[in-house]
């Protein structure tokens, strides 16, 4: 390609003044072209920096992802019809929950079961129920409705003791979208119909040799892995509300029963790995046919103040 020259002492006085002026504003322009492209690649950084947080549904549920990594999943559809929600994740990214354990496998993670129904059992795998017979909880129906990372669940239950249906439950679940520094709720409602007269109960609390209390659960249990349970000490408790925090981090698990009736109490293994609000922890809990239950509860994972 051919080359053009720029010869200024061939301009005339008036031509050279007005080039003077031309390579001026040239140059501005180039300064400012290269400080908005400095800005764009600075607002593109920006956005990668930012955790893409998303909710995205699964083949039995729906989970939370962040960054790649997912911070809950609610497992919907199972093998025993109890919902569960595995992984729960702390903002700091350890992972606070275990899935069956090899020492109570039908735990799982956070979920909701009662103990006894009329004697039969549905808190543990059949092969543990004992003379009472095995109890069954059927998931019956479900509805997820997601509006951005608000996540708002109904299902709809039965429970069976050994002669058949004896309860009906209609279960509301809201996962609220996390806060800035990454902290969620997860919010639950249970309404309970008796189909027939119907006991619960659980395993009464009783005394082991070591002096450290055991029995007493049933409802809404949260199941720590090892390295959660060493970190997370109890902060504070009240009635219907207990807290546990990292003092390292400052991160921390709340547990609230906002709805239980007075024989409700939190329970919770001597070292931390099981943490239960039993409904029914002082006292069986006796209902008749048409009789309706309701029970109300949150879980609270925070970031460090």
């Amino acid at each position: 390609a051919s080359k053009i020259h720029f010869n200024p002492s061939a301009l005339s006085p008036r031509e050279s003044h007005m080039s003077k002026w031309f390579v001026v504003a040239l140059a501005f322009v180039s300064i400012a072209a290269l400080a908005t492209e400095n800005r764009g690649a600075s607002t593109v950084l920006t956005a990668q920096c930012v955790p893409c947080v998303t909710i995205e549904r699964t083949a039995t549920g729906v989970r939370l992802v962040k960054s790649g990594k997912v911070v809950w999943n609610f497992e919907i559809d199972t093998e025993d019809g109890k919902p569960y929600v595995h992984p729960l994740v702390a903002p700091s990214g350890l992972p606070l929950t275990e899935l069956r354990p090899k020492d109570h496998p039908w735990h799982k993670g956070l979920w909701f079961s009662w103990k006894f129904l009329n004697g039969a059992n549905c808190w543990e795998t059949p092969d543990k129920c004992g003379p009472g017979g095995v109890g069954r909880t059927i998931l019956k129906s479900k509805d997820i409705a997601i509006d951005g990372l608000d996540v708002k669940v109904n299902l709809g239950f039965v429970y069976c003791d050994r002669d058949g249906e004896v309860l009906a439950e209609r279960r509301k679940i809201a996962f609220p979208p996390p806060d800035e520094n990454g902290g969620y709720s997860i919010l639950s409602e249970h309404e309970f119909t008796v189909l027939r007269d119907v006991v619960l109960d659980r395993t009464p609390p009783y005394a082991k040799p070591n002096g450290t209390m055991a029995g007493g659960y049933a409802g809404l249990t949260l199941r720590l892995n090892e390295s959660a349970a060493d970190r997370f000490v109890k902060r504070s408790e009240d009635v219907g509300n207990v807290e546990f925090a990292d003092p390292v981090s400052g991160e921390r698990i709340t547990l609230i029963a906002y709805e239980q009736p007075m024989s409700a109490k939190f329970y919770a293994w001597p070292d931390r790995r099981m943490l239960n609000l039993s409904p029914i922890y002082d006292a069986s809990l006796s209902l008749k046919a048409g009789e309706k239950l309701r029970l109300r509860y949150a879980v609270k994972v925070k970031a460090g103040k």
